[in-house]
């Protein structure tokens, strides 16, 4: 009980690990996008946009990116747990089915979330930006 129990909290360590590199890579590539769109934003403020209509727009976009990722990578989850699971799983789950729908809806719910957020802080610094000095930005 005391290995699997190990295996247990080492395996929460690591996906905590991935959750939170998943998410600084994600703010570091929308930070990045958000500073080159800078100029657009502070055209569509000075032609009246306000700086929630920049935050929809940038998190509408993220949103799309993340439903497309989730896609992907549940059925990319589900097709090797599928070819996995005869062979290593029965004895590292000891007895747990590998596809646990509660489990992977928390998993869901938990890397929408991080991901959203990681998108909402460039979003809500692009909001603040004084038009003037994003066009003078160029």
């Amino acid at each position: 009980m005391t290995g699997a129990r190990f295996l247990a909290g080492l395996s929460l360590f690591f996906g905590a690990s991935a959750l939170f590199l998943a998410t600084l890579g994600i703010y570091g590539v929308k930070g990045y996008k958000v500073t080159a769109r800078i100029p657009e934003f502070g055209i569509r403020m000075a032609l009246g946009a306000t700086g929630k209509d920049i935050v929809i727009m940038v998190l509408r976009e993220d949103w799309i990116l993340i439903l497309l990722g989730l896609a992907v990578g549940m059925v990319s989850v589900l097709t090797i747990i599928r070819v996995l699971s005869a062979i290593v799983f029965q004895k590292l789950l000891c007895d747990v089915k590998p596809i646990d729908p509660f489990s992977i809806a928390v998993t869901l719910a938990l890397v929408s979330l991080a991901a959203l957020l990681a998108g909402y802080i460039p979003a809500r610094r692009a909001a603040k930006v004084d038009p003037m000095e994003a066009l003078r930005y160029e």
